[in-house]
């Protein structure tokens, strides 16, 4: 599904159908609740519609899911180790601004 030799593999129904249950999936890992509008998306692409390789384009689906899951955790770790070290030097910064403060009035 994120190669470019797939994208002609498959009929737009089929795309649209492994697109949406790749980002429902993701979301769920989430705790995102999509399913009010994924699984209507779902039903509508896939109705009155064959599937032509359901093994693979579910195979695909997961594939990309991981991808996708390992990615954005990656992420927010990153993002949280960030944040913490903001965090950290704001308060060596507080920390040494009332240390400063306190020098201050010693000498006044």
């Amino acid at each position: 599904m994120d190669k470019l030799d797939k994208l002609d593999k498959y009929e737009t129904h089929e795309k649209e159908f492994q697109a949406e249950l790749t980002a429902y999936t993701v979301c769920s890992h989430f705790g995102i609740d999509t399913s009010d509008y994924s699984l209507k998306y779902l039903h509508d692409w896939s109705q009155n519609k064959t599937l032509k390789d359901k093994k693979q384009l579910l195979k695909e689906v997961r594939e990309t899911t991981v991808a996708y899951i390992e990615i954005l955790e990656e992420t927010l770790i990153n993002e949280r180790e960030v944040e913490s070290k903001d965090q950290q030097i704001m308060q060596i910064q507080l920390y040494i601004f009332i240390n400063l403060t306190m020098n201050l009035k010693n000498v006044f």
